[in-house]
């Protein structure tokens, strides 16, 4: 209990104000919007509310998880951030589940048990991975001991880590351990099993024949709205909607620039391009840099031909000087000027030790030197190797290299394709020989590197290029606004939408069966906002319409044709859908009668086939059969047609397809069988379900009110 038990004394160390500002921020729109509305939790299952200040500080931790892991600088687009959000959501949902089943079955985690994946001999792979030798490949124990009995002298960095990863621990035995309680309470008698076994290995012989509803035309039925209303009473239950949804029409303004946009920046292009051909080659990166937008970085690498682009293609052959006037491609002019050629090596091959210092890019925390001292280090290494053999440069790149890529290669990269590494190192490569030691610095640190081998060399160009975008101007952005403003402002039913949409000639876009969780529509990435508001209880469907100024350069004009509510569809949503099912119902009506007449007196499917003219079919069915040669996919009636004794006359029976008279003229049953077999698929079956659906059937035990659509 030691180990645990010191951990959670100062488990309160981390992350105690993540999320406080965010709460906030949110409460208080939430608030602000209505003074009355009441504030809901994020969701509530089993009578636990799971609250909005859980939820962000869980949000901020799992952020920071992918900073230290990806670095500080790692940015998450808008739908990574969404998935993020949802991700956290299912974990405190399951942990909310988990934790109302321990109470009910007073299932307990004990400290002991915890203490046996961290300290003891079911090390979780976590802490095996965290203090394994990267050399020996040897689990060290007693490093543990030590690096928890020190934690109260860490940084607090390396505090709070330890302590993320000892709650991820905490959490995953947590829900296996309900998990396992689940799957070992599984249980499938034996009889069952022989029983099961021999039914899978029994073979019928059927004989059959039908009549086919194709053989009656929809028009000859009288059909009535209450034979359909009939229908759906008795069938409503398969129509039944588990979660929310929406139908969504809208239309998409495309926001781009204007002909006078177009001809606002054509002078600048002009005169870029005049200055672009007469600036020198060592000057244009400054150029490129100054004269380009912002967002443009220029790939100043040696491409080969099959590395252009096709409209560079013609510079390859060309003299250095050689350029291609601007043209505009999707709103963005380019311009390109072959600046040199060279015969150059496709591939590399070099070894390095890396000697970083404090505040280089990737630089480990222990890493305390200056950038001085960085260097004075690596032309010390530099002496130290330079004309030694292979194996006096990788015991010292094992013992001082930086990259913690040297404890598995020794420094050696092997071969790697020439512009793959940082400039500076792949520069310092293709000007130097092989066998030859140089010392370059990157953004990353110092390298002493061994120059190895070079591919033979082919030729390859550096082709400078400038971007410039055209600009949206407020004018333009206007114009467009207006067009979807006053369409918007026509509007008052969906009647109104449709008229005008036919009579501007404009797209209209369908979202259909959109859910509460979705992030994007159709042609919209960024549309949760649409989707909050199409599932705002204030948004009327068929009524209310709403229009969106998106990042993406699109204006949206939207309104909520259909709104489905949990449970049976009404019939006004799926009549389409059953009208046809209907119909096959009145005909299945009839043909049973004429089934049923032309069966009197027969004792034989010969004798039916004889009164109905017909040649029966004959086909093997076992216990997977779930399709009838001619008739197609009839799992019901097989079903039955399995479970039929042998010489006995069986109909009319309603199918799929149309209704049906057979009779089983011989069955084939197994000497013996393997009970074994379906023991064991049984259990994988429940295995798979439990793990695929049992916390999707407790939420709804738990009558799961999910208010995540409210929040983000």
């Amino acid at each position: 209990m030691g180990v645990i038990s010191k951990i959670r004394k100062r488990s309160g160390l981390l992350l105690i104000a993540i999320g406080g500002a965010m709460v906030l921020f949110v409460m208080s729109d939430l608030f602000f919007k209505n003074k009355r509305r009441s504030v809901p939790p994020l969701a509530t299952v089993f009578n636990q509310k799971i609250t909005y200040s859980e939820f962000a500080s869980k949000y901020e931790e799992t952020k920071e998880q992918y900073k230290l892991q990806y670095g500080e600088d790692f940015s998450f687009s808008g739908v990574e951030d969404f998935q993020i959000k949802n991700s956290v959501f299912d974990q405190l949902l399951r942990k909310a589940i988990v934790q109302a089943e321990y109470e009910k079955t007073g299932l307990k985690l004990t400290d002991a048990e915890v203490n046996e994946y961290i300290t003891g001999v079911l090390t979780h792979p976590i802490v095996k991975q965290l203090f394994t030798n990267p050399q020996t490949g040897e689990f060290n124990r007693n490093a543990v001991y030590n690096f928890i009995n020190q934690l109260d002298q860490m940084p607090e960095k390396q505090r709070n880590l330890w302590l993320m990863y000892e709650k991820m621990i905490y959490d995953e035995l947590f829900t296996n351990k309900y998990i396992n309680l689940v799957l070992k309470s599984y249980y499938y008698p034996k009889r069952f099993a022989e029983k099961e076994a021999k039914n899978l290995a029994q073979k019928s012989k059927v004989v059959y024949l039908a009549l086919s509803y194709a053989s009656i035309k929809d028009s000859t039925i009288a059909f009535t709205d209450e034979d359909l209303k009939k229908y759906y009473e008795k069938n409503k239950y398969m129509y039944t909607y588990e979660d929310e949804m929406v139908d969504i029409d809208y239309l998409i303004f495309y926001v781009k620039p204007s002909v006078v946009d177009i001809n606002s920046v054509k002078t600048r292009v002009d005169t870029t391009f005049k200055a672009f051909m007469e600036t020198p080659a060592d000057k244009l990166p400054t150029f490129i840099a100054q004269h380009s937008d912002m967002d443009f970085i220029w790939d100043s690498t040696y491409k080969a031909k099959q590395d252009l682009p096709l409209q560079l293609d013609t510079l390859y052959n060309a003299k250095p000087g050689a350029y291609i006037a601007p043209y505009m491609e999707n709103y963005v002019y380019y311009m390109h000027k072959l600046v040199d050629k060279k015969d150059i090596p496709d591939s590399l091959k070099a070894a390095h030790i890396l000697v970083s210092y404090e505040g280089a890019a990737s630089a480990q925390e222990k890493i305390t030197r200056t950038k001085e001292q960085a260097k004075s280090r690596a032309d010390s290494i530099l002496n130290l190797v330079k004309g030694k053999d292979s194996a006096t440069f990788a015991k010292v790149a094992k013992e001082l290299s930086d990259d913690p890529s040297a404890q598995q290669n020794n420094g050696f990269l092997g071969w790697f394709k020439e512009g793959e590494m940082v400039t500076e190192f792949n520069n310092a490569c293709l000007t130097h020989k092989p066998g030859e030691y140089v010392v370059v610095e990157s953004p990353y640190g110092f390298h002493v590197i061994k120059v190895l081998g070079k591919s033979k060399p082919s030729t390859k160009v550096k082709i400078a290029t400038i971007k410039i975008s055209v600009p949206i101007s407020k004018q333009t952005n206007d114009s467009i606004y207006n067009v979807a403003s006053s369409f918007t402002a026509q509007i008052k039913s969906y009647e109104d939408f449709e008229k005008l949409v036919n009579e501007k000639g404009f797209n209209k876009r369908v979202a259909e069966k959109v859910r509460k969780i979705d992030y994007t529509i159709p042609g919209i990435e960024d549309g949760r906002e649409i989707v909050r508001w199409a599932f705002n209880k204030e948004t009327k469907p068929r009524e209310t319409v709403n229009l969106w100024n998106l990042t993406e350069n699109k204006i949206v004009v939207a309104i909520v044709k259909n709104r489905y509510e949990v449970g049976p569809a009404p019939l006004e949503q799926i009549k389409d859908i059953i009208r046809p099912l209907a119909i096959k119902e009145k005909k299945a009506e009839k043909l049973m009668e004429e089934m049923k007449d032309k069966m009197q007196g027969c004792k034989s499917i010969q004798d039916v086939a004889s009164k109905l003219k017909e040649i029966p079919d004959t086909f093997d069915i076992n216990f997977y059969t779930y399709s009838l040669p001619g008739y197609g996919p009839e799992s019901k009636l097989i079903g039955r047609m399995y479970a039929s004794p042998k010489g006995k006359l069986f109909g009319p029976v309603k199918g799929e397809a149309g209704v049906y008279a057979y009779e089983v003229v011989d069955i084939i049953k197994p000497d013996t069988v393997k009970y074994q077999d379906v023991l064991q698929q049984k259990f994988y079956n429940y295995q798979s379900k439990v793990n695929g659906q049992l916390f999707k059937a407790l939420q709804k035990l738990g009558k799961l009110k999910d208010n995540r659509i409210d929040y983000f």
